[in-house]
């Protein structure tokens, strides 16, 4: 049977985002790269650190990417418990909303541009950590980044198969209204953050078409999330199984049963077992230490408990097959 490709899917959440960094470096100590690598808001960051680098630079470049967002002198903390902790979660909390994150954004205090904050900190802080020119060559793994149109509301992937990727794709796939300003790019669209619509980008990953089987590892940062489109009609979060199998459902429907099989293996860290509930903008040195370990633990649990049933779909599935890893 012909290797499949691995395809690392990495969900948008804001401060969440740092257990993509411990699923990641999980994935490095299996000895394990992507050969696609897409996502969304501060997936879509975790993304271009990932596709930007030499594999055996991708890591650290994540790591220095993570240390450099936190304010020093927060990681005292990690491992308290009770109510101090929550107090010092909700000091980081506010921290970040009266003074913004260093390295990655700041208030934003030009009359010319929109929004709260500015992402001119995360630009600088990416161009150092990121070779662009190797992220867009044949060597780098496919990458694919989701924003959404703000003319029509859809969501739209781009990817280096198809055209040069910029910092400007980046910031616009995190540029969530009204904290950041929307990104005009190539097309003349002004584009927002993608997990306005949807905070999976499994559907932009697999629309890199390929020959061989597909591996998909879909970094899910809560098991339960409300998409917008969804809130206004009921309020009713969606669980992210059922928005899995509402995917493979949809790409059966458009493969019709041609192409090679896809398996789907959900990693998900829910967020309602972390040990502190303090939103998407706790970036503290030791909440985020805490969120990678987390990110490690769920990404080793999928690679170890679901080696038995991806085998046993790949070599047994057919032209156009799907499956989903139950979690």
């Amino acid at each position: 049977m012909t290797a499949p490709r691995l395809v690392l899917s990495l969900q948008g959440g804001g401060a969440l985002g740092a257990t993509q960094l411990g699923a990641f470096r999980a994935m490095v100590e299996h000895g394990l790269q992507p050969d696609v690598v897409a996502g969304i808001s501060i997936g879509a960051v975790n993304a271009a650190l990932i596709a930007g680098n030499r594999p055996t630079q991708r890591l650290r470049a994540m790591e220095t990417f993570w240390r450099t967002i936190s304010w020093p002198g927060t990681g005292w903390y990690r491992g308290l418990v009770g109510p101090m902790r929550s107090w010092l979660n909700l000091q980081a909390v506010s921290q970040a909303a009266l003074f913004g994150q260093p390295g990655f954004f700041t208030p934003n205090l030009s009359m010319k541009q929109r929004g709260l904050y500015s992402l001119a900190p995360m630009r600088r802080t990416l161009r150092r950590l990121i070779d662009w020119q190797y992220l867009n060559s044949s060597d780098a793994p496919g990458v694919s980044i989701g924003a959404v149109r703000r003319r029509d509301g859809r969501l739209h992937f781009f990817d280096n198969q198809h055209g040069a990727l910029s910092l400007d794709h980046v910031e616009a796939s995190g540029a969530l209204s009204p904290g950041f300003s929307g990104v005009r790019l190539t097309d003349d669209e002004l584009y927002i953050d993608g997990g306005s619509v949807d905070g999976s980008p499994i559907d932009g990953a697999l629309s890199l078409e390929d020959d061989r089987p597909t591996w998909v590892l879909a970094v899910d940062l809560c098991s339960r999330w409300t998409a917008p489109q969804r809130a206004l009609r009921d309020a009713q979060p969606i669980d992210v199984a059922e928005h899995h199998q509402m995917l493979v459902e949809g790409l059966r429907v458009r493969r019709g049963g041609r192409g090679a099989p896809i398996w789907i293996q959900p990693v998900t860290v829910d967020v309602s077992l972390m040990r502190f509930k303090t939103g998407l903008s706790d970036f503290s040195q030791a909440t985020i230490q805490e969120r990678a370990q987390d990110g490690a633990r769920a990404m080793m649990e999928a690679l170890c408990e679901g080696a038995v049933e991806r085998n046993a779909f790949f070599e047994t599935a057919g032209p156009g097959a799907i499956g989903l890893a139950v979690g």
